[in-house]
C-alpha cells in the first residue's frame, strides 16, 4: 500500500486512537487544496493537530531578520556586482521581486519566493495555515513536530556555496524553475508522492540530506510520540514517499499507513 498515490493516511497501532497524516503544500494555490474535504473530515475526529513547526509560534517568534545571512552577507557579496545586477534584472522582470529589498536572505529563500510567485495565490492562506486555523478555531491542541529554533538552526548550517549556485541555477533558467514548480503542483493534485520526492530530492541537490531525509528521521520520531492522543499530522507532501520517507519510517516502527 506503500505505493498507493494518497496525501492522506490513516495510522493504526494497536490499543492507540487512530489518528491521520497528510501531506500538505506552503502555497496558495487552488490545485493544493484538492482533498481540502477530506481532510477536514478527519480533523474532526481528532483531538491534536500538529504541522511541521508551531504556525503560531512562527509567526510570533521569527524577526524578520531570522532568514537573513549572518555577519551582514549579502547576495551581492556572494554573486559579485555583475551577476548581482543581472540577477536583479531578471528578478524583477520574471517575478516583480525587487532584490535590493531582500538581498540580505539565505538564496534558498529566495528561490522559495520565486516558485511561490510561479503558482496562483489566488487563496487568502497557504493550505498548511489554512489547515492550522481551522484545528485552531476547532480548539484543537496545535503544535509543531520541529521547533522554530531547529528549523531555524537547519537555515544556519546549510551550505552557502550550495545555496548560491541552487539560486544562480534558477535565475539561469526561469523557463525550467516554472516548468518544474507547475509540474510539482500538477504531481501534488494528482497526489503523486512519489514523483513529488523525486523532483524535491533532485531539485535539492547536495542538501537533500539536510533537508529531506534528517528532518524525515525527526518528524517520523516525534510522529511516534504524539500517538497516544487522536492526532492529525500534517507534513510537506514531499516527506512522505521514499526509502528514507516518513510513511517508510512509521511501517518500520511497526504502524499500519492506510491510504484514505
Amino acid at each position: 500500500c506503500m505505493k498507493k498515490k494518497s496525501l492522506l493516511w490513516a495510522i493504526d497501532k494497536e490499543n492507540l486512537p487512530k489518528s491521520f497524516l497528510f501531506g500538505t503544500m506552503h502555497v496558495k494555490d487552488p490545485r493544493a487544496f484538492v482533498v481540502t474535504d477530506s481532510a477536514v473530515h478527519c480533523l474532526e475526529r481528532v483531538d491534536r493537530f500538529y504541522a511541521e513547526i508551531n504556525l503560531d509560534e512562527a509567526g510570533a517568534e521569527i524577526p524578520p531578520d531570522a532568514y537573513n545571512m549572518p555577519s551582514g552577507t549579502t547576495i551581492k557579496d556572494l554573486l559579485g556586482t555583475r551577476k548581482y545586477l543581472k540577477t536583479k534584472h531578471i528578478l524583477d522582470k520574471a517575478y516583480n521581486i525587487d532584490l535590493d529589498t531582500i538581498d540580505r536572505r539565505y538564496p534558498l529563500m529566495l528561490v522559495n519566493v520565486m516558485m511561490e510567485k510561479i503558482l496562483s495565490a489566488r487563496y487568502p492562506l497557504p493550505l498548511d495555515m489554512y489547515l492550522w486555523k481551522l484545528a485552531a478555531g476547532r480548539h484543537l491542541h496545535c503544535d509543531g513536530l520541529e521547533t522554530v529554533g531547529e528549523q531555524l538552526t537547519l537555515l544556519k548550517t546549510m551550505d552557502l556555496d550550495t545555496q548560491r549556485k541552487m539560486l544562480i541555477e534558477a535565475v539561469r533558467n526561469v523557463k525550467k524553475l516554472r516548468k518544474d514548480s507547475l509540474k510539482a503542483i500538477e504531481s501534488y493534485e494528482a497526489q503523486d508522492i512519489h514523483h513529488l520526492y523525486r523532483m524535491t530530492r533532485k531539485s535539492l541537490g547536495k542538501l537533500r540530506h539536510t533537508l529531506l531525509y534528517d528532518r524525515n528521521i525527526v518528524m517520523a520520531k516525534r510522529i511516534c510520540m504524539h500517538l497516544d492522543y487522536a492526532s492529525f499530522f500534517a507534513v510537506g507532501a514531499a516527506h512522505l514517499s521514499g526509502e528514507k520517507g516518513i510513511l517508510h519510517l512509521l511501517k518500520r516502527q511497526g504502524i499500519k499507513l492506510r491510504p484514505l
